[in-house]
């Protein structure tokens, strides 16, 4: 019994690992496979040993490939390569329109402009940049853009009263901004202040008998004055 097991281990000591793999991958001549099957036939450990191997080859055969048709590995001998720094953000720029302007410019004076025109119309209650009318100074602020745009007897910050022509063959208006009312006649490019007398809720007593003083007619009706308001104030002239 122990020489057989001595045997069996000379066997399979001549029969090399590298031999048994050449063997499956049907590499050898035929008088070293000749050899293995022999080793084999006598030597059951050898036999089961391929057997193993050839098992382990069709388990591998069948089990699914790596993606890319191969694996991947890494060698941890040498370090891993540390990722880069995140990009540093850039610094905000400010916008800028045409004639390097800064881009708010533009839209907080669109701001301004519209501020002024809904006061005219009585949509804000507030009157921001706007000074009392005074008589001789050109008007401004809401008031030039109510007598440009409003017609006699509309709600608002402005009011206009009527639209009369006065003697001197020009149109004129009566108006009230909260406090003050007034007379106010196209002049040359512009609307210029006659007269101003204090005013509450309407437009006051002296302000309308100044008016009459000043009428060389009728006032316009609501028709005549927006065909003035296309054509402009200042053309044609009116004539007494």
């Amino acid at each position: 019994m122990g020489e057989r097991w001595l045997g069996m281990k000379r066997r399979m000591a001549e029969i090399a690992d590298e031999t048994v793999t050449a063997y499956l991958d049907g590499v050898l001549d035929e008088a070293a496979t000749a050899a293995v099957e022999a080793a084999m036939a006598s030597d059951p450990a050898l036999a089961a040993k391929v057997a193993r191997e050839r098992q382990l080859r069709r388990v591998r055969s069948k089990a699914p490939a790596a993606p890319g048709g191969e694996i991947i590995r890494h060698d941890f001998r040498k370090p891993r390569t540390p990722p880069p720094p995140p990009a540093k953000p850039k610094p905000a720029t400010t916008a800028k329109a045409p004639g390097g302007l800064p881009a708010w410019v533009p839209a907080a004076a669109a701001v301004v402009i519209g501020l002024l025109v809904v006061q005219a119309f009585g949509m804000v209650k507030s009157r921001p940049f706007q000074a009392a009318p005074q008589p001789g100074a050109p008007a401004s602020g809401a008031l030039v853009v109510a007598l440009d745009r409003k017609l006699s007897g509309e709600a608002g910050l402005v009011q206009i009263g009527s639209t009369f022509g006065d003697n001197q063959g020009v149109l004129c208006r009566t108006f009230r901004i909260e406090s003050t009312a007034g007379v106010a006649c196209y002049e040359g490019a512009g609307w210029k202040v006659r007269m101003t007398a204090p005013a509450t809720t309407s437009i006051p007593q002296p302000v309308t008998a100044a008016a009459a003083g000043m009428m060389a007619g009728p006032p316009l009706s609501s028709f005549e004055e927006v065909a003035r308001r296309k054509t402009g104030w200042a053309t044609p002239p009116f004539k007494p």
